[in-house]
């Protein structure tokens, strides 16, 4: 049996649900498998249960830490407690691993191995929260998979295996690990050399709402720390540091002691602050930004009401099924 540890980023939206089944279904295929709470030590609390249901589950509160130094260096030091040639997989709090995954984890780990690979491709399934055949606001149109449609990707992903996937689960090798990140978010890392094995059946399921009031919303919290987070061009990146919308949200965020997630969560419970966040974001009604044009159409269309996510994802049993029945009952 080969040694693998999972990992779960959390804390930085409201998903203790998703977390907590993902926890039960997961953990007997795991070495061992860390929360890594990014939000305040509080948020863990709620999980302390699991850990004497499971003897290998345990959480680490990074949120102290989140904001005195990038991603990558507090992911980096989770990957120097597992020893070289065991395997790591880390999860976002919105992606869950069927049991069709679980269970051939092992033996396509092996043969990974076999093959001298040090990286597994898994195929990510994007599983919708909103109705079948739901239009958002970006003309891409959303569904919830039913077996058939499943069938199907996977079908094109054994057709066109190196067209698309994502490096999953990969063998530590500390003298040869290389991370990095945008803006000291969305934190990757590779082994080097680098050597990937697709395997197209290995799907995993990512777990969204994309409607407009739902897209705002995430963009609000995603890019609270820097407006342009999502733009990876070198001369957006000068254009956003030099603009006035950028001074304005930084000195707003002086003003008001809020440069966290945590913080602006917080005081977004105070009417006075949202009002004056409003009139912020209502400047922002011809800029060019894409994360200012989320906060404008956040305040002008969703009169600053932020969305939360569904407990739930109905998916009538197509990834959420596992032996003891629907991940629903859990």
């Amino acid at each position: 049996m080969k040694k693998i540890h999972l990992k779960i980023n959390y804390g930085g939206e409201e998903r203790y649900e998703f977390v907590r089944k993902t926890i039960i279904v997961s953990a007997p295929y795991f070495t061992t498998v860390t929360v890594l709470n990014f939000g305040l030590d509080e948020k863990s609390d709620r999980f302390l249960p699991l850990m004497s249901q499971f003897s290998n589950f345990s959480i680490a509160n990074l949120g102290k830490y989140y904001h005195q130094t990038i991603t990558e260096d507090l992911l980096r030091y989770q990957v120097m407690h597992i020893p070289d040639g065991e395997w790591i997989l880390w999860l976002d709090s919105d992606w869950r691993l069927p049991l069709f995954f679980l269970e051939n984890m092992q033996k396509e780990v092996e043969t990974c191995e076999s093959q001298g690979k040090t990286s597994l491709f898994s195929y990510q399934i994007g599983h919708s929260l909103t109705d079948i055949n739901a239009e958002n606001g970006h003309g891409t149109y959303i569904w919830n998979y039913t077996v058939p449609m499943v069938n199907k990707l996977v079908k094109s992903f054994t057709e066109r295996p190196d067209s698309y996937g994502f490096p999953l689960i990969q063998k530590v090798d500390k003298n040869a690990i290389w991370c990095d990140s945008v803006t000291g978010n969305h934190c990757y890392y590779l082994f080097v050399p680098y050597l990937p094995c697709h395997i197209p059946s290995m799907y995993h399921f990512h777990f969204r709402h994309f409607d407009d009031h739902a897209y705002c919303s995430t963009k609000l919290f995603q890019q609270w720390g820097y407006v342009g987070h999502n733009d990876f061009e070198i001369e957006h990146q000068r254009e956003i540091s030099n603009s006035w919308e950028y001074k304005s949200i930084e000195d707003f965020k002086i003003k008001h002691n809020c440069c966290t997630n945590e913080s602006l969560r917080i005081l977004l419970k105070d009417a006075k602050f949202v009002d004056e966040l409003r009139a912020l974001f209502m400047l922002f009604d011809k800029t060019k930004i894409n994360g200012c044009q989320e906060f404008y159409r956040l305040a002008d269309k969703y009169d600053m009401k932020i969305w939360s996510t569904p407990l739930q994802a109905d998916c009538n049993g197509v990834c959420c099924h596992y032996k003891e029945g629907r991940i629903f009952n859990i």
